[in-house]
């Protein structure tokens, strides 16, 4: 009987330790699966902010609008909105060498004068950049 009292305590024992065991190896994976999920949070919300900076580094400035015609030029092949005094872009992704043209042409109503001054200001939709305004600068 001892015999197997002892034995029925030692497979207790052991049946203990390897839940104590799987209980720790699942509580670790868990902190670990939720300590790389919010890494990749981050490093996905780094990503965002690095993208948006090349519009956000204009917000509020003040540029010559032969500047104005380089920062939208830069926008090509980017999903943004661009509205000038005379013309609105609806998505730079799009081939908006037309659109440049007209800003170019001193003719067109579009016309963005390289000598005068304009104001950017932008807006935002979630979080993202969604437009860039530019305005004659008052």
């Amino acid at each position: 009987m001892e015999g197997g009292s002892s034995s029925l305590i030692v497979t207790v024992i052991v049946v203990v330790i390897a839940l104590l065991f799987g209980g720790f190896a699942f509580y670790t994976y868990r902190t670990s699966r939720n300590t790389g999920n919010a890494a990749v949070n981050e490093i996905g919300e780094l990503g965002v902010q690095l993208e948006e900076q090349k519009f956000t580094q204009y917000e509020g400035a003040t540029v010559t609008g032969s500047q104005v015609i380089s920062i939208i030029t830069s926008f090509q092949g980017e999903a943004i909105k661009v509205v000038t005094p005379g013309l609105t872009i609806d998505d730079c992704s799009e081939d908006i060498n037309d659109s440049l043209d007209k800003l170019r042409d001193s003719s067109d109503s579009a016309y963005i004068n390289p000598r005068k001054r304009y104001d950017i200001s932008l807006e935002y939709e979630d979080g993202i950049v969604s437009v860039v305004n530019i305005e004659l600068h008052s």
